[in-house]
C-alpha cells in the first residue's frame, strides 16, 4: 500500500490545487479587506501590526524581524550545495526528485529542526490556548447580567475563540506532520517508499491547515469580514448584513 501511495503523486497535488488556489485567493482578499478597511476592525483580534501598539516592541521589533528572516536561512541556504537526482519509479513513467547531502560537508538537519520546533511551539501555544480559554470562561461567568449589545459582543467573541482554537489545531497538525516526517526518515531509512508515502502528503495537508482552514473559517467567525469580501464581487443590494453580530455604534470597539 505504501508503495502505491508513494508513486501516486498526482492525487495529492490535484487535491492541493483544487483546495489551495481558491483558499489562497480568499486569504489575500481578506488581508486586503483588513488593511483597506482597518478603521472598521477595531478589535484587537484583527490587528495585523500589533507591534505598533506595544511600547516594548519599539526596541524588540528590529530584532524579531532579523531572527524571523535570518534563522531559517541556516537550514535553507545549504540546500544550494546538495546533490540532486531523479529516481524512476516501477512503472517506468513517473519519477521522484530527491536531494542528497554532499559527504564532504556538514549540514544542519532541517527535518530535525522542524520536528523539535514543532514539538516545542506546539506545547507552548497549547498551554497559551488553554490559559486563554480558562480566563475567557472565568470572565464570562463573572458577568451575571448582560445587555443585548453585550450578548451580541459575547457571540462574536465566542466565534472568534472557536476560530482561534480551530486554527491552532490546524497548525498543530502541521507540527505533528513534521515530527512524523523526521520519525519516518529516522526509523524507516530502508523503506524509501514508505517515507515517500508520507512526504507526498505535504502539499494538500499544508494547503488545508495553513491556508484553507484560516481563510474559510474567518468568513464564518466574522460577519463584517464576510460582508466586505462579498461586496468585492457582489452588488451591495444583494448583501444582507447579519445585524445580530454587531454592537451599536457607541460600542464600535467591538465590531468584527
Amino acid at each position: 500500500m505504501g508503495a502505491v501511495i508513494s508513486q501516486a503523486t498526482y492525487p495529492p497535488f490535484i487535491f492541493s490545487l483544487i483546495i489551495g488556489v481558491p483558499s489562497m485567493i480568499l486569504y489575500m482578499i481578506e488581508i486586503f479587506v483588513l488593511i483597506v478597511h482597518s478603521s472598521n476592525f477595531r478589535s484587537a483580534f484583527f490587528r495585523l501590526f500589533i507591534a505598533r501598539f506595544i511600547v516594548i516592541w519599539k526596541y524588540l521589533l528590529p530584532l524579531s524581524i532579523l531572527v524571523t528572516y535570518l534563522a531559517p536561512l541556516t537550514c535553507t541556504v545549504p540546500i544550494l550545495t546538495y546533490e540532486y537526482g531523479v529516481r524512476l519509479q516501477n512503472d517506468n513513467v513517473t519519477f521522484t526528485l530527491f536531494i542528497t547531502p554532499r559527504q564532504d560537508r556538514t549540514y544542519i538537519q532541517s527535518s530535525y529542526v522542524a520536528a523539535v520546533s514543532g514539538l516545542l511551539f506546539g506545547i507552548i501555544c497549547g498551554l497559551l490556548n488553554i490559559i486563554t480559554i480558562l480566563l475567557y470562561r472565568k470572565s464570562r461567568n463573572a458577568q451575571e447580567y448582560m445587555s443585548a449589545a453585550k450578548l451580541a459582543q459575547q457571540k462574536v467573541e465566542s466565534r472568534l475563540t472557536i476560530y482561534a482554537i480551530i486554527t491552532f489545531i490546524a497548525q498543530l497538525s502541521m507540527a505533528a506532520y513534521y515530527i512524523l516526517i523526521y520519525v519516518a526518515s529516522w526509523l524507516f531509512q530502508s523503506e524509501f517508499n514508505f517515507f515517500l508515502s508520507i512526504a507526498n502528503q505535504l502539499c494538500w495537508l499544508h494547503d488545508i491547515c495553513v491556508i484553507a482552514i484560516p481563510s474559510w473559517f474567518l468568513l464564518w467567525a466574522s460577519s463584517k469580514v464576510k460582508e466586505h469580501v462579498f461586496s468585492t464581487f457582489l452588488p451591495s443590494s444583494w448583501i444582507k448584513p447579519d445585524v445580530t453580530l454587531f454592537t451599536p455604534s457607541h460600542h464600535t470597539s467591538g465590531h468584527t
